[in-house]
Formats: structure tokens, sequence, C-alpha cells
């Protein structure tokens, strides 16, 4: 009972005392709105106590920063803000710096693994792409080879060519005037036989071939048909000459050597 009459007579005191702030604050000339908000809070502070509003203080720092991790893309300064604000609030400063501490730890290490693998890759491009590069080398020292190899090749053959063209205009000036040589010779040598064959027939009017009748003489017709043939038989004749002169200077030159 007394404790019941204890709670009444709180009760009846904590509404007198609403009722003499809320005359307080109309006075004040507040309006109605800003007056409802501080009638709720002063409503909330004597029914929630210190640990009440300390556990539902940390339920919204908490729900702040679930909120800030869903929006973390978008603002990452709250999520910050919000995790400090819960971690100090609820665990206070040394949890939140060793808190922070180990982030920045684990973050440095992954930091340092992410950072070991892109370089690893990154050398293995490279000595990729260095390979390509000497094998490109080579093959364009091998190809300049090549080109100059054919450079000079075909400085060859034009130089072949053009000595061979040199040597047939040459060989044409030279079978012009062969020719012409030819001609002269060849008319020279019908001159010839026909002083040959015109002493032959003055030999026969001069002489006493009828006279003294040698004609019967045999061997006078043998010496007059060597003599007839021998034209015909000249070229065979300086044949036969030069190749004897020949053999002869081979011999003396083998027994000299």
């Amino acid at each position: 009972m007394n404790s019941l009459s204890s709670n009444n007579n709180l009760s009846v005191a904590d509404i007198k005392n609403q009722e003499i702030i809320d005359n307080a604050l109309i006075s004040a000339g507040l309006p109605q709105n800003k007056l409802n908000g501080l009638v709720s809070m002063i409503k909330d502070k004597l029914i929630c106590d210190s640990a009440c509003q300390k556990e539902r203080t940390a339920k919204e720092l908490k729900e702040n920063l679930d909120l800030a991790q869903n929006n973390l893309k978008n603002a990452p300064q709250e999520l910050e803000t919000a995790e400090k604000n819960y971690y100090l609030f609820t665990k206070g400063t040394s949890d939140y710096d060793n808190m922070v501490l180990n982030r920045n730890i684990t973050s440095s290490k992954n930091f340092k693994e992410e950072s070991i693998k892109q370089h690893n890759e990154r050398m293995e491009e490279i000595k990729i792409l260095k390979n390509q590069y000497d094998s490109d080398k080579i093959y364009t020292q091998r190809m300049n080879q090549l080109v100059k190899l054919k450079l000079y090749q075909e400085n060859k053959i034009k130089d072949s060519i053009d000595t061979y063209k040199s040597k047939v205009q040459t060989n044409d000036r030279k079978v012009v005037y062969e020719n012409k040589d030819m001609d002269w010779s060849e008319k020279i040598r019908f001159i010839l036989k026909i002083v040959y064959y015109l002493l032959f027939i003055v030999y026969f009017i001069i002489s006493d071939y009828f006279s003294s009748a040698k004609y019967k003489n045999i061997k006078l017709w043998g010496v007059i048909l060597v003599y007839l043939l021998f034209p015909y038989t000249l070229d065979w004749h300086i044949k036969k000459v030069f190749e004897l002169y020949n053999y002869i200077y081979y011999i003396f030159g083998t027994l000299n050597a």
C-alpha cells in the first residue's frame, strides 16, 4: 500500500510539474509545434533514464552505421563518421584506435599483396614484350641483311648484263669488221686464184709444153694436177701448219718447265 501510494503521489507530482512547464512554455510565446517537441523531449527524459538513453543512442548510431554501410559507394565519409561515432560511444577510444590500426594493417597488407601481384603481372607482360621486341629486332636485322644481299646481287646482275651487252656490242662490231675483212679476203683470194690459173695458162703459152710433147709425160700430168688442186687444199695445209706449230710449242714448253 505504501509503495502504491508513493507511486501515485509521484505520478501526481509529475503531472503537476508538467502542467507548470507547459504553462511556462506557453507564457514564453513558443509556437505550438516547438512546444509539442519540447514537451515530448521532457516526457522522454522523465520516462527513460541514463542507461536507457545510452542504449537508445547506441541503437541510433548502429542504425546510422548500417545505413552508411548500405550507402558506402555514395557516401564513404558518412560511413567513416558513423562508424567512428558508434565505436567511440559503445567501446571507447582505445578499442576504436585498435580497430582502425588493425584495419589499416590489413588494408596495407592487402594493398602490398595486390601491388606485388600487379607488379609481377606487369613484369611478365614486359618480359613478353621484350622477347617480342628482341624477336622483331632480330627479324629486322635479318631482313636488312637480306635486302643488302639482294641489292648486291641485283648490282652484280646489272653489272653482268652491262658487261654482256658491252661484249655483245663489241662482238657485233668485231663481226662487222670481220665480215668486212672476210669480204676483202675473199676478193683477194678470188683475184689470186685468177692470177694463179692465168699463170698456168701463160705457162702453156710461153713454154715448150706442146712443142716438146711434154703432155706425153705422165709425171708431168701429176704435177699439173697438183698445181690445179693446190688452191682448194690451201686451207687444209695452213690448218695443219698451225697444228704442227702448236704441238712443237707445247713440247718445248713442257721440256722447259
